[in-house]
């Protein structure tokens, strides 16, 4: 079989895939950082604040609820993976930069 390199961007991933060697990282920020980078991404206004905060608030609900059904796990546990970042407080180069650097200590 030939040798490939992917990404798995799955909420799963880590039940998915869980006996093929890989890194699973999880990434998360903290809500209200959730909200403002999806406003900032579809031009929303602070008006829209507040639906936004309770859309991605059912989602998490619900993807929580789905892995529990299928696989009887929290998919936000630590024990699924290898590194848990919160990117609240990062830019996307310094969450790369903590993948790379992990990566490069195997």
């Amino acid at each position: 079989m030939e040798k490939r390199e992917l990404i798995v961007d799955s909420r799963y991933s880590a039940f998915y895939c869980k006996d093929l060697p890989y890194l699973r990282v999880f990434l998360d920020a903290k809500l209200d950082v959730r909200v403002e980078r999806a406003m900032k991404r579809e031009g929303g206004n602070t008006k829209d604040a507040d639906k936004l905060k309770e859309i991605l608030m059912n989602r998490e609900r619900d993807e929580y609820q789905v892995g529990m059904n299928l696989f009887g796990e929290d998919y936000r546990d630590s024990k699924h993976y290898h590194i848990m970042i919160d990117s609240s407080d990062l830019t996307i180069e310094q969450e790369f930069n903590c993948i790379r650097a992990r990566l490069e200590s195997n």
